[in-house]
C-alpha cells in the first residue's frame, strides 16, 4: 500500500485485502480479479478510501489506474 495518509491506514487496508476470502480464492485460483481486491480495500470502514485515486497492480502489471480499469494481459498477470 502506497500513498496512504498514515501508516496505520495502509496497514488496515492491507489487512482487509489479505484477510478477504474472495481475494484468497482469486489468488489460489490464479484469477486476476481486480474487483475483489478493490472491494476488499474499500470494505475497511476505518479508512476513507477515494476510489478515484485507487491503483491496483498484480506484480508489476497495473490493472487499475485512478479507479479506471486498464487493459491487461491475463496471461502475464497469472
Amino acid at each position: 500500500i502506497k500513498g496512504a495518509r498514515k501508516r496505520e491506514d495502509a496497514r488496515l487496508i492491507a489487512k482487509s485485502v489479505v484477510d478477504s476470502p474472495l481475494v484468497k480464492t482469486a489468488i489460489h485460483g490464479a484469477d486476476p480479479n481486480w474487483g475483489r481486491v478493490a472491494a476488499a480495500a474499500g470494505k475497511e470502514t476505518r479508512v476513507s478510501l477515494d476510489p478515484d485515486r485507487l491503483d491496483i497492480f498484480f506484480g508489476s502489471e497495473q490493472v487499475m489506474k485512478r479507479g479506471k480499469i486498464l487493459p491487461f494481459s491475463r496471461e502475464r498477470v497469472v
